[in-house]
Formats: C-alpha cells, structure tokens, sequence
C-alpha cells in the first residue's frame, strides 16, 4: 500500500511545494517527475544491487508512525492516529508487511 501523501514536496517549474502532496504516489509517471523524493521498487533496488556484486540479505518494511500527532496539537496525523495499532500489528504479519509498509528496509552485502 503506497500512502496517499508525498512527504517530501514536490517542484513544478521554479515552483518549490514542500508540504505534503495527496495522491502524487498513486500517479508514478507524475511522482517520478515532479516530486522532491526518489522512490525505488523492492525489484527495482534488487536489479541495481545484485547486478553488481551484492547479495541480498534481507527485505523488510516500515509502517507510518505519525509521530508528528504526538508533537503538535494541530497536526492532521492526530486524525489518523487509530490507525497506528492497527498497522504496528499489520508490520509483524509477513503478509501484511508489504502492503501496508510505506518505508522499505532492505539490506545488501558485497560479495567477496
């Protein structure tokens, strides 16, 4: 599952957005062009990686926290806080992991 907010802004011409953007992850041609962040797929990273020399170790994936609900009083996570529990149980469900991850962790080694 791909959450429904670009973080990271996004750059239309000279135009800077750094807020957050709805649906830009959805859109991948328009994310790809426009957003400040770069998003590889697990496959994606896999072909760079292992095409030159590294053996994967292991996959996993992050669900979102919305720590800023904790921190600020008008944060718009504070509305989907409820949602935390759910995920956090979602992270340790091999597989549920992937879909709900928003952050993926992968770890590479280099052959000798």
């Amino acid at each position: 599952m791909w959450f429904p907010f670009e973080n990271h802004g996004a750059q239309i011409g000279d135009k800077v957005y750094a807020r957050k953007i709805p649906f830009l992850p959805y859109i991948r041609p328009l994310h790809r062009k426009y957003s400040l962040a770069r998003v590889f797929s697990s496959a994606e990273m896999d072909r760079l990686f292992l095409s030159n020399g590294m053996e994967l170790l292991g996959t996993s994936y992050a669900t979102p926290q919305f720590e800023r609900a904790g921190a600020q009083a008008n944060a718009w996570e504070r509305r989907f806080v409820f949602l935390r529990d759910m995920l956090n149980r979602c992270e340790n469900t091999p597989g549920l992991r992937a879909l709900v991850g928003v952050s993926m962790l992968k770890a590479y080694q280099k052959l000798l």
